[in-house]
C-alpha cells in the first residue's frame, strides 16, 4: 500500500496518485466539455472521457457493453445539449458532482487497497452520485449500473489488469517488462516476479520495442509468445 494514501494531498495536487490513463480521462473530459461549449466539467463529460480514452479498464468494459464514443456522445447530448454560446477554452472547472467523483475514485482505490487511482476507480465512483447526468446517460442507454459495477470490481480485483494500468505511471520500457514477468511467474505458479523473469521480459520487450518503435500491445503479445516458448523444455510440443 502506497504511503500516498496516509495523508490528504495538498490543494491542487489531488491527482498525485492517479495513473496516466486516469489523468488522460480528465483531459479528455475537458475537451468534450469544450466541444459542447459547456463552461464546466460534469459527470457526463467524465463519462465521455472514460469512453474516449480507449485503452484503460473503464473504456474496455464500456466498449464490451456496446457503449462506444459515438453512442455515448449522442446520449450525453440528449441530457446536456450543446450550447450556442461562444466556444469555451482552457481548463474548465468541475461541478460539485464531478468533484465528488474524483474524491470517490480515491476512496474506491483505498477500499480495494490499490496504490493508485485508475480509470476503473473513476468509473466506480461515477456510478455513485444519485441523479448525476453521467449515471442518467448510462441508465437511458440501458446499461445496468449494478451489472457494470460488478464487472468493474471483478476486473480491478484481478492483479494483472490492475498492474496493466498502474504501470502507466512509470516509463514505457518498464511497463511491458513488468507485465511479461508477471505472466511468466503466473504460468510457473510463483507468488511474485523474480529478477530473472523481469530481466528476460525487459530484454525481450526492449528488442521488440526497438524494432517496432512501440511499447504497445504488439510488444507485449510478441514478448509473451517468446517467453512461452523459452519456458518449454527443448523438444517439447505446445
Amino acid at each position: 500500500m502506497s504511503s500516498s494514501w496516509h495523508t490528504r494531498p495538498p490543494e491542487g495536487h489531488e491527482l498525485a496518485g492517479f495513473t496516466a490513463r486516469a489523468r488522460k480521462v480528465l483531459q479528455l473530459a475537458n475537451q468534450e466539455a469544450q466541444r459542447l461549449n459547456h463552461d464546466y466539467i460534469g459527470t457526463e463529460h467524465l463519462l465521455l472521457g472514460l469512453v474516449k480514452e480507449d485503452v484503460g479498464v473503464a473504456s474496455q468494459i464500456l466498449s464490451g457493453l456496446g457503449f462506444e464514443l459515438r453512442i455515448a456522445r449522442c446520449a450525453v447530448e440528449k441530457v446536456a445539449p450543446p450550447n450556442s454560446h461562444a466556444a469555451t477554452t482552457g481548463i474548465l472547472p468541475r461541478d460539485t458532482r464531478a468533484k465528488c467523483v474524483i474524491e470517490g475514485a480515491i476512496e474506491q482505490a483505498k477500499k480495494l487497497k490499490h496504490p493508485h487511482v485508475g480509470t476503473g476507480h473513476l468509473l466506480l465512483a461515477l456510478l455513485v452520485p444519485e441523479g448525476a447526468k453521467g449515471q442518467q446517460v448510462l441508465v437511458e442507454s440501458t446499461i445496468c449500473s449494478e451489472e457494470l459495477r460488478a464487472k468493474v470490481v471483478a476486473v480491478l480485483q484481478d492483479t494483472d489488469w490492475g498492474r496493466l494500468e498502474e504501470f502507466c505511471l512509470y516509463g514505457t520500457a518498464v511497463r511491458p517488462a513488468n507485465l511479461l514477468a508477471s505472466a511468466t511467474t503466473s504460468r510457473r505458479s510463483h507468488a511474485s516476479s523474480n529478477l530473472r523473469d523481469f530481466l528476460w521480459a525487459l530484454f525481450i520487450g526492449g528488442v521488440v520495442g526497438l524494432l517496432t518503435e512501440s511499447w504497445g500491445v504488439f510488444a507485449v503479445t510478441v514478448g509473451l509468445v517468446v517467453l512461452e516458448n523459452l519456458s518449454r523444455p527443448l523438444g517439447s510440443t505446445p
